[in-house]
């Protein structure tokens, strides 16, 4: 009789212990869908993060521009270069701007003969500008760095007119 209550004991015992585990863990299917959810949100989560880097990057790496601000400059040529550069020894004009405004060369040619206006990697073409006229250019400085502002255009003060420069930071 002993040995039947023992047993039965033992049988209580593995059951109310098998049921306090079924009851704690997770059946099969039940392990399946946690794990599929866990693996969605972590896909998610990654995705996003390399969304948020990958951007990061783009913007960085390839100079995008998302804002920018207006700047405006006149540029006077005449028979002392441009702005005057003929009485400087530095580089002259020296134009400063942020990468990713938008920049308005007004060009004023107040000379007796024709100019040329350009600016490296900006205006590689130029313009050229009569005596007497004027012309706007507009461009968005996307690029940092350092650009030569110079006459195109050969002309009796066209030594003193090649060395200007726009810093672009």
């Amino acid at each position: 009789m002993d040995s039947n209550i023992i047993r039965n004991e033992g049988q209580l015992l593995g059951q109310s212990s098998t049921s306090r585990r079924s009851s704690l863990e997770p059946d099969s299917r039940e392990k399946k869908f946690l794990n599929r959810r866990t693996n969605i949100a972590i896909g998610i989560i990654a995705v996003l993060v390399a969304s948020g880097v990958g951007s990061f990057y783009a913007l960085a790496y390839f100079q995008i521009c998302v804002s920018s601000r207006q700047v405006s400059f006149t540029i006077l040529m005449t028979d002392q270069g441009f702005n005057g550069s003929r009485v400087h020894t530095d580089p002259w004009p020296v134009l400063n701007v942020e990468r990713c405004d938008k920049v308005t060369f007004h060009v004023v040619n107040q000379g007796t003969e024709d100019h040329g206006f350009a600016i490296t990697h900006y205006l590689d073409s130029g313009v050229k500008v009569r005596p007497g006229q004027t012309d706007d250019v507009t461009f968005g400085a996307n690029r940092s760095g350092t650009f030569l502002v110079y006459c195109d255009i050969l002309c009796t003060i066209h030594i003193y007119m090649q060395n200007g420069r726009l810093n672009v930071t």
